[in-house]
């Protein structure tokens, strides 16, 4: 790595920006993946990271990391890198807002918040996955964290916001994760405990809808650079709700019919039902009167 020049944070004070041409495939990948694994231990360190984590601590692992997340997400947003390039911004940079460039793509999202994980004392990983169409096929496209959390590798997907805690983009074609502090793993990390239930992301190909580039066009506040794809699947539940009822309010009386044949329905088979069982009860409480009356005699 090999130092280009000296530039200019947003408090006046001076960093260094390197420059690198990476080797293509997984070989370029895994030696970014090693790059960010050195500015997050040297960063996890510095008092200013200590202290965001330090003021996010709770009573449990799965506690800590879910508030450093939630951190994350509401002071820290999606900007795509720009297009060919691959910048990551060290993580102090980031955390204090001193950095002097905007994007903040996966990669820079999870160095940051593997910083804090380690900062916590919380063993984590950063894993790489190929989940879309790719040429050549199965490259690796995209990075999130993972942690140990009280005994369960759990995945964490700043990019896919509020709903990637303890969920990640699915199907995954393949992957490997790179533990913090020991390099890359020898062995798949099992995150399918670590999953919630109750949502499961779409395999939709967002990043592939539009990037940086197209956003720039567009009104505010979309166009700040925003993912397109991104902003659309923030949205996507409202669309599908809206839909939802837009087809209930023109098909309300269709449904209005069906739900009062369906009553009938039911009231009639009800009505039937009770008349039938009071007429099998009947010869049962005549003979118990006749067997009473012969009594008496």
């Amino acid at each position: 790595m090999s130092v280009i020049d000296r530039i200019t944070l947003t408090d006046g004070s001076t960093a260094s920006l390197h420059r690198e041409s990476l080797p293509p495939g997984d070989e370029g990948v895994f030696k970014t993946l090693a790059i960010i694994e050195r500015f997050v231990l040297r960063d996890a360190k510095d008092p200013r990271v200590v202290e965001i984590a330090r003021a996010h601590k709770r009573r449990s692992e799965r506690a800590t990391a879910k508030a450093l997340f939630d951190y994350m997400v509401a002071n820290h947003r999606y900007v795509a890198d720009p297009e060919d390039r691959e910048h990551f911004t060290a993580p102090v940079y980031h955390l204090t807002g001193r950095a002097p460039f905007a994007y903040k793509d996966c990669d820079d999202l999870a160095g940051a918040m593997a910083a804090l994980l380690t900062a916590a004392g919380i063993r984590n990983a950063l894993k790489v996955i190929a989940w879309r169409k790719t040429d050549p096929p199965g490259q690796f496209t995209h990075v999130y964290n993972v942690a140990d959390l009280d005994g369960v590798w759990t995945p964490m997907d700043l990019v896919m916001r509020e709903k990637g805690f303890a969920n990640e983009k699915r199907p995954i074609i393949r992957s490997a994760e790179w533990i913090i502090g020991r390099g890359r793993s020898q062995s798949q990390i099992d995150t399918s405990r670590g999953l919630a239930d109750e949502f499961v992301y779409p395999d939709i190909n967002w990043e592939a809808i539009g990037k940086d580039i197209l956003t720039r066009a567009l009104p505010k506040p979309v166009g700040n650079g925003e993912n397109v794809g991104e902003v659309l699947r923030q949205h996507m539940v409202a669309i599908c709700v809206t839909s939802v009822k837009q087809q209930l309010l023109a098909n309300k009386g269709k449904l209005l019919l069906a739900g009062t044949v369906a009553a009938a329905g039911f009231t009639t088979i009800g009505f039937v039902a009770a008349v039938v069982t009071q007429r099998l009860r009947r010869p049962t409480h005549a003979s118990s009167d006749a067997t009473k009356r012969g009594g008496k005699k």
